[in-house]
C-alpha cells in the first residue's frame, strides 16, 4: 500500500492537476481505501500516457515549424541577395 501511494505521489508531482488537488490527495491518502487508490493511479496513469502522447506531437509541430522557418530564412537571404546584386547593376549602369 506504501508503495502505491509513493507512486501516486511521483504521478501527481508531473500531474497538469491543481497544485490545492494535488495537496487534498496526498493529505489525505493515509485516509484512503486501497481500491480508491488503484483508481487514483489509474487515472493518473491515464493522464500521463496522455501527457506524454500530447509532449510527442508538441515535438513532432516544433520540430515541422523549425524546418519552416529554417524555409523562411533561406528565402529570405536568397531575396536579399538578389535585391543586392539588382540594386548593385542598375547603380553600376547609372
Amino acid at each position: 500500500m506504501q508503495k502505491k501511494i509513493q507512486e501516486v505521489g511521483v504521478l501527481l508531482a508531473r500531474s497538469m492537476l491543481a497544485e490545492d488537488i494535488k495537496e487534498a490527495i496526498i493529505s489525505s491518502s493515509a485516509f484512503l481505501s486501497e481500491e480508491t487508490i488503484d483508481q487514483l493511479l489509474d487515472v493518473l496513469k491515464k493522464e500521463q500516457k496522455y501527457m506524454d502522447r500530447f509532449e510527442g506531437t508538441l515535438k513532432k509541430f516544433q520540430t515541422s515549424a523549425d524546418a519552416q522557418w529554417k524555409k523562411v530564412a533561406v528565402a529570405q537571404e536568397r531575396a536579399a541577395k538578389e535585391w543586392v546584386t539588382t540594386t548593385a547593376k542598375k547603380l553600376a549602369s547609372a
